[in-house]
This record gives structure tokens, sequence and C-alpha cells, in this order.
């Protein structure tokens, strides 16, 4: 008799104990997991960089096109009043070129 009743309370106190745990795991779990709730993934993080370089790709398509758009505007409104100059070599003008082009007349003999 005695044997039984300690198996019994043996048991009962396993079963607590397992129910215990299984109460413990449950919270620890769900602590985690509130932890891990604000974090953000790598999957979430890849999609915002891929969402900051189309903004970005964007907005630089767009400065250029301003850019390019206030020059033009600038050029047609205020001209250059003088020829500019890439560098000092001269290009030959026209007549040059032909002239030098054409044979030389040989002196008479």
């Amino acid at each position: 008799e005695q044997a039984k009743g300690h198996a019994k309370a043996l048991v009962t106190v396993m079963k607590q104990t397992e129910s215990r745990l299984d109460e413990l795991a449950d919270k620890r779990d769900k602590q985690v997991e509130d932890r891990l709730h604000g974090l953000a993934t790598k999957q979430d993080l890849d999609t915002k960089i891929k969402e900051l370089e189309y903004r970005m790709t964007i907005r630089l398509g767009l400065m250029l096109v301003a850019v390019a758009g206030m020059l033009f505007t600038a050029l047609r409104h205020f001209p250059p009043t003088q020829p500019i100059v890439i560098s000092n070599h001269q290009m030959p003008t026209l007549e040059q070129k032909v002239g030098k082009t054409q044979v030389a007349p040989q002196p008479a003999p």
C-alpha cells in the first residue's frame, strides 16, 4: 500500500513538474517572440535597400535633367560673346587647307 501511495505521489509530482516546465517554455517562447517582433529580417533589409536604390536612381536622373535644362536655358538667354576656345591651337581655315594641297608652280627652265 505504501509503495502504491509513493508511486501515485511521484506520478502526480512528475505531471505537475512537466506541466510547469511546459508553462515556462511557453512563457519563454512568447518573450523571445516579443523581442524578435520589432527586429527586421534580412529579407526586410534587402527590400528596403532595393527601394532606396530605385528612389536614388530616379532622383539622380531628375537632377541631371534639371541641370541640363538650366544649362541649355542659360546658353540660350546668355549666349557667349566670344568664341569658346578649347585650346591655343588655331584651326586652319578652308583657304589655308586648299592652298597647301595645291601644287606649287614649277620655275621655268
